[in-house]
């Protein structure tokens, strides 16, 4: 059975002294093993704000692919299921501000909603190879649904 959903959200909750908040629209693909556990695909597009100490602000607009797995760790037929993911990704092509991320998150999917909505919170490290750019680990809000 294929998986395919819709996520915006990743939006950044911290408010810390690191000058950097990502916003990220992702569509996932994936196939689903048996009731509980699904690898994913996710394609995110991400806009990377920073705004620097000095008044200085920059942005970036890059596209990210990952694979990622999922595990329901509980199933309720009733109220839905409590999932716990872990993703892995990269910025593609020649992104001027190129990164991995590694990702874990926990999401309850909806299933008495007709659209199987889902709701999420999790973290997000940012393993930037750009030269005078720190790593930056973020936790985030997300909002989703599936279509399976």
């Amino acid at each position: 059975m294929a998986a395919l959903g819709f996520q915006m959200g990743n939006i950044s909750l911290n408010s810390d002294s690191k000058p950097f908040t990502s916003a990220e629209m992702q569509i996932v693909n994936g196939y689903n093993f048996n009731k509980r556990l699904t690898l994913k695909i996710p394609l995110d597009v991400a806009v990377n704000l920073f705004d620097y100490a000095d008044g200085g602000k920059d942005h970036y607009l890059n596209t990210t692919l990952g694979l990622g797995i999922s595990y329901n760790i509980v199933n309720g037929k009733e109220w839905g299921s409590v999932e716990l993911a872990l993703t892995s990704g990269s910025a593609l092509g020649e992104s001027a501000l190129y990164y991995l991320y590694y990702d874990a998150g926990v999401r309850w999917n909806m299933f008495h909603v007709r659209t199987k909505m889902y709701v999420g919170l999790g973290v997000r490290y940012y393993d930037t190879r750009k030269a005078g750019y720190p790593d930056y680990m973020k936790m985030y809000a997300a909002l989703g649904f599936r279509f399976n």
